[in-house]
């Protein structure tokens, strides 16, 4: 399974170097791939524990008949702590994936795995506005279908509720300052190309924000990805259509430079200094044959920020 997983991850490497497929199929080919690995590991890890293929649990447990109604089955627990170590350990064929469980009910300090009626008694009393948005993505990927299909219903149903606007967009416009303040590593000329002041996360939050306040009114915003809900969320800016365009592409070679600064430096950083952009330009990573970019050298990149972060503030006016 992990030198299927990394040889896979390899091809896509080189398709895309070699223009044979743009970010967009990309990311949807990588998704694929970790969603096929965790079914398999979760298949093995029931098969090596001798539990029924069918448990109704992946992090979210629901209880059948006559079992306590917020009891998590010591089996489950460790069905889960082994799924994790299979699926990040460190092997001689390759790296897994890391596997970060903090999102859960009340984080690191929480059960690792709750009950279906505390997640969503959590989810609808306690969570705060960051939790929720980070379910907008949420997807079930393994484990029971119908408990995974519910779970999904009721965090569309959270995520698009009706809010007001402006508490929604004043907790935002803090947590996105805090966020590029304290996670932001832009000292000595060197930009984060994700976090920092005009990175993908502007567009993220924008996004995002956008979805919580006005999805629960126009079902045409409540895509899973940033990428999906950029442009109509850009459309109801009442920009003109050709900033629209700009800004789509901006986004997309963000995206396009984050994965192959990734992919020239081994590290999940998105730290990115000139110097290391010429590296890129040299080794024929930057600029994508296969696509526009927006993006050819440093000072196009200094540009591209300064827009995206005047667009920010179009909701955020007080974000230095």
């Amino acid at each position: 399974m992990r030198r299927l997983k990394n040889e896979r991850t390899v091809q896509l490497a080189l398709a895309m170097l070699e223009g044979g497929i743009d970010h967009t199929t990309l990311e949807g080919e990588l998704t694929r791939l970790a969603e096929f690995v965790i079914q398999r590991t979760l298949e093995r890890v029931l098969k090596d524990l001798r539990m029924p293929p069918d448990l109704p649990l992946v992090f979210v447990y629901d209880p059948g008949p006559g079992e306590p109604s917020e009891t998590i089955p010591e089996e489950c627990i460790r069905l889960i702590q082994r799924l994790i170590r299979m699926l990040s350990t460190p092997l001689q064929e390759g790296p897994g994936y890391p596997v970060d469980a903090r999102l859960r009910p009340t984080g690191n300090y929480g059960p690792l795995v709750v009950t279906r009626k505390s997640w969503l008694d959590y989810y609808t009393r306690q969570a705060d506005l960051w939790e929720i948005q980070a379910l907008i993505r949420m997807s079930c990927v393994a484990g029971h279908q119908g408990l995974g299909e519910a779970i999904e219903r009721d965090a569309r149903a959270i995520c698009f509720q009706e809010r007001d606007p402006r508490t929604v967009w004043e907790r935002l416009c803090h947590l996105r300052q805090r966020m590029q303040r304290e996670r932001a590593d832009e000292r000595e000329g060197a930009i984060d190309v994700k976090l920092g002041e005009g990175g993908l996360t502007d567009f993220e939050f924008l996004v995002q924000g956008t979805q919580m306040t006005e999805g629960f009114r126009d079902h045409g915003l409540r895509g899973r990805s940033v990428r999906e809900g950029i442009e109509p969320v850009l459309a109801r800016l009442d920009l003109p259509p050709a900033t629209v365009r700009e800004q789509v592409s901006v986004f997309r070679s963000l995206r396009a430079l984050e994965h192959r600064l990734r992919l020239h430096t081994g590290q999940p950083s998105s730290r990115l200094q000139p110097w290391i952009l010429d590296e890129m330009k040299a080794a024929g990573l930057w600029p994508p044959s296969s696509e526009e970019s927006r993006i050819l050298d440093w000072q196009d990149l200094l540009v591209v920020r300064r827009r995206v972060r005047a667009l920010f503030r179009s909701r955020c006016p007080d974000i230095r």
